[in-house]
């Protein structure tokens, strides 16, 4: 049986956040095939906007088997994405080693989001930068870039 996760989250924040979250998946699979939809239908251009975030050193997480959808509009030099590995200022650890595999990851609707995933991790200090992250396998369609 198809299951939906939806909402119009506050612009500027996640519909689902992995704040500091370990070890947690969310597998979408059922006998039909993808049938768990994760879908925040704010349109928004706020620095922040998501659908899913990874922020406060998220580790060893994966999504997978699962549709994400967003609808974000801020600009590419903003933060923010459908799915969205944040900087990690707070902890000793980046958002390390989580996977996001055989997704679609698209549009909420007919509103086209500025980027499917975005990475903002610490240049300056190797530490509390994001690494081990892996995308693999997935479907990513319908996105707009905007200046």
């Amino acid at each position: 049986m198809a299951r939906t996760i939806t909402g119009a989250a506050t612009a500027g924040s996640p519909l689902i956040d992995f704040n500091g979250a370990d070890n947690v998946t969310i597998n979408g699979l059922n006998t039909g095939g993808n049938t768990l939809t994760i879908s925040n239908t704010t349109v928004a251009a706020t620095s922040g906007t998501s659908t899913i975030r990874f922020i406060g050193g998220a580790t060893n997480n994966t999504v997978t088997n699962s549709i994400i959808q967003g609808s974000g509009t801020m600009s590419v030099a903003t933060n923010g994405a459908t799915i969205f590995f944040s900087t990690d200022a707070n902890t000793a650890n980046g958002n390390d080693n989580n996977t996001i595999s055989n997704c679609d990851i698209g549009p909420a609707g007919a509103n086209l989001p500025t980027k499917a995933i975005l990475g903002n991790g610490s240049t300056t200090t190797t530490a509390i930068g994001n690494s081990g992250n892996i995308i693999t396998n997935n479907n990513i369609f319908d996105f707009l870039a905007r200046p």
